[in-house]
């Protein structure tokens, strides 16, 4: 069996093959079983492959790998074998003795039907990678345990969601959520990906686009330490983080928490969890019962999020300062009108610095702040809207700060009131 150009042809009903010379590849694409071969048969039945091909990849769909499919191919080193073979024929890696690597992505090695002598001419020490999860399920199947040296690889990536994917980090036990959308909801947790590894997990991250968790998510991660749950979540399953018994911290940035309903879903969780949220919404999380199993609740050191098209907040509570910095107008508020329209900004707040780059103050921004003593104002502004600083009894004073370049001083800081 020899070749020196591409070729390509049929392998089944449903399958086709493709052979690459420029790297002497060979892939198998389509769905369903691959043909069964007999070269001892009359008349013999020879595999169309040929036989100078060095790498086998048979990609998801694939049901079979075919009687003496791969026989004779002695070039052969490496084989990728998907998730969907449930059956591989007798004799079908016959010859094949020059294979040192196998790559497979079957997650139950045991329900594959393996025919006689599958393996038999491959070295014992060729290096067999399994799923994440499945090692010991390999050293204990019949046909795959006699390879001796079964890896697994240190990540796991994949979808968890139509638009949502996830990736693991064995070296460091953490779990990322990204994308946009939700993630899937599920009546059983086996069905998760990370089903295999589930225990292990310390730490989820889900990243800031999610915005809703599953059911069952991360039902009996019984290692998970910490987890991040960002405030583009809106909706979180049933059970999602039932029987995470070890959690010692989960950090939510969800500013409405009485919008996610109560599915029993921190059920198991130790009664010392620290439940850590955004400042100012301590009570809300008290008060809603999807959040009663924490006990432990703390408000955040700061606040942040946005005041303007391209303009930012940050608020700290450890000494009450609120920065406003970026380019551009502040948004404009209406602390008479809807809820949806009031300044973002703790009254607790003390001292204000608005950063230069900023060019407007917005209408009742400050409005009540009877907190406040100072405000630092740029020469950048050239516009403080409606009742900004109304009622602001306590303040002391508000600074502005000017550039003098002409006079060799970098900055200047006057009283204006």
């Amino acid at each position: 069996m020899t070749a020196s150009a591409d070729e390509s042809g049929k392998c089944g009903a449903n399958l086709e093959y493709y052979y690459k010379s420029s790297d002497k590849s060979l892939t198998i694409s389509g769905t369903g079983d691959m043909y069964a071969f007999d070269i001892y048969g009359t008349p013999s039945e020879l595999p169309p492959f040929p036989g100078l091909a060095q790498s086998v990849v048979i990609e998801s769909g694939v049901t079979s790998i075919g009687w003496f499919a791969f026989s004779g191919m002695t070039l052969l080193t490496s084989v990728k074998i998907p998730s969907t073979i449930s059956k591989i024929e007798k004799y079908s890696f016959k010859g094949c003795i020059s294979v040192n690597n196998i790559s497979s992505d079957i997650k139950n090695p045991a329900s594959v039907t393996l025919g006689y002598g599958v393996f038999d001419d491959i070295p014992t020490t060729s290096k067999l990678t399994v799923p994440m999860g499945t090692k010991n399920r390999y050293m204990n199947a019949n046909g795959w345990k006699r390879f001796t040296n079964i890896v697994e690889p240190n990540t796991a990536s994949g979808k968890c969601g139509a638009n949502v994917t996830y990736f693991y980090e064995r070296t460091t036990y953490t779990l990322y959520i990204s994308g946009n959308g939700t993630m899937w909801d599920l009546d059983d947790p086996t069905y998760y990906p990370w089903d295999l590894y589930r225990s292990e997990i310390k730490n989820v991250k889900i990243e800031s686009g999610v915005t809703g968790i599953g059911d069952y998510a991360f039902f009996g991660c019984s290692g998970l330490i910490s987890a991040f749950i960002p405030s583009s979540v809106s909706s979180i399953g049933m059970y999602a983080f039932s029987g995470c018994s070890k959690l010692e911290t989960l950090t939510s940035e969800i500013t409405k928490p009485n919008s996610i309903y109560d599915h029993n879903i921190f059920d198991g969780i130790p009664s010392n969890a620290m439940l850590v949220v955004p400042y100012g919404l301590k009570n809300s999380y008290k008060s809603s019962d999807a959040w009663k199993k924490f006990t432990n609740i703390v408000e955040q050191d700061t606040k942040s999020g946005k005041c303007g098209e391209h303009v930012n907040y940050l608020f700290k509570s450890t000494d009450y300062s609120l920065s406003i910095y970026g380019t551009g107008d502040m948004y404009a508020y209406d602390v008479f009108g809807a809820s949806s329209e009031l300044p973002p900004f703790p009254s607790s707040t003390k001292t204000i610095v608005i950063s230069s780059g900023v060019t407007s103050i917005g209408s009742f921004a400050f409005y009540g702040f009877t907190n406040l003593i100072s405000a630092v104002i740029p020469n950048s502004v050239n516009k403080i809207q409606t009742r900004a600083f109304c009622n602001c009894s306590s303040l002391e004073c508000v600074l502005r700060s000017r550039s003098e370049e002409r006079f060799g001083r970098n900055a200047e800081t006057d009283i204006v009131c």
